[in-house]
């Protein structure tokens, strides 16, 4: 299995107790939590899931780097394209943004 990755600022959304990344750490799902995440190996540029998803033996075998813990789906949906947003205001395209948080993830 892969370790994951944590983006070194990662967001934790207000609406969640402040041990949720140390649960998600220690391996302890929960299908209220969603995970922003990116796998460089992936055509996607970022997903979505709940950390249980994420836990499953499937997902662990990736390489994936978490961005952001989250109360729901469209709390996820709204972060990424604030995400999204902030880059494009500091560069021309969205080229590299992918390699930029998997680059500074721990």
């Amino acid at each position: 299995m892969m370790p994951m990755k944590y983006y070194k600022d990662l967001y934790l959304d207000e609406d969640l107790n402040d041990d949720e990344p140390d649960k998600l750490k220690a391996g302890i799902p929960s299908q209220s939590v969603y995970v922003l995440c990116l796998c460089p190996s992936s055509s996607d540029l970022f997903e979505i899931m709940t950390t249980a998803e994420l836990l499953k033996d499937f997902n662990r075998r990736h390489d994936y780097s978490v961005i952001a813990l989250v109360a729901s789906k469209d709390k996820a949906k709204d972060f990424t394209v604030k995400m999204i947003k902030l880059w494009l205001r500091d560069n021309d395209s969205m080229a590299g943004i992918k390699e930029y948080y998997y680059n500074n993830s721990l």
